[in-house]
């Protein structure tokens, strides 16, 4: 299978890895044979060993429309971005054009306040807010979409690590554990 096979998401194995669908039945064959070698984890890779969050919906989207478009390069006219609905566009007001994508430059982690400004340790309890970069507080991690510190430790919704949720039978999170209060 292709990496991209232009016009086609569903013979393009990228598809399958952004979609966590590359050990779906018509895919644990090829995987077996070494067809595509180890099939691996869905992109992008938790880099925190953290659970797999796929991409946003719009950045799905993006991806699915530029296969379908022929996946092709350069992406969009001179002076014209990926909107949030994937088709080449003037960015909209508020965004801006980093390469071929845009962005806001406001809360983008890899464009904070400017083209290819990166906070460091994004993903790692750094966020972008109002076009500069902000760290987590010791204790605290980067949870949810869009990304907010949240502390670890007493968050019932982020009990211990981003998405563990504390049940009904142990509503309280203490220290990082579910607790019953």
């Amino acid at each position: 299978m292709d990496v991209v096979k232009a016009g086609d998401p569903t013979q393009s194995f990228l598809w399958y890895k952004i979609n966590n669908i590359q050990g779906s039945p018509d895919m644990d064959n090829r995987c077996a044979h070494g067809d595509l070698g180890d099939c691996g984890s869905a992109m992008p890779f938790p880099l925190t060993g953290a659970t797999i969050t796929l991409l946003p919906q719009a950045d799905l989207d993006l991806i699915c429309n530029w296969i379908v478009q022929g996946a092709p390069l350069p992406l969009c006219p001179a002076g014209q971005g990926y909107a949030e609905n994937g088709i080449c566009a003037p960015c909209p007001s508020g965004d801006m054009l980093c390469g071929t994508l845009c962005v806001n430059g406001q809360t983008d982690l890899d464009n904070c306040g400017g083209c290819g400004h990166v906070c460091p340790n994004a993903g790692f309890g750094a966020y972008c807010q109002s076009g500069t970069c902000v760290a987590c507080l010791p204790g605290e991690g980067l949870c949810g979409y869009p990304s907010l510190c949240v502390s670890l430790q007493t968050d019932p919704n982020n009990c211990g690590d981003c998405g563990v949720e504390c049940l009904a039978s142990t509503p309280a999170c203490q220290e990082g554990n579910c607790s019953p209060n």
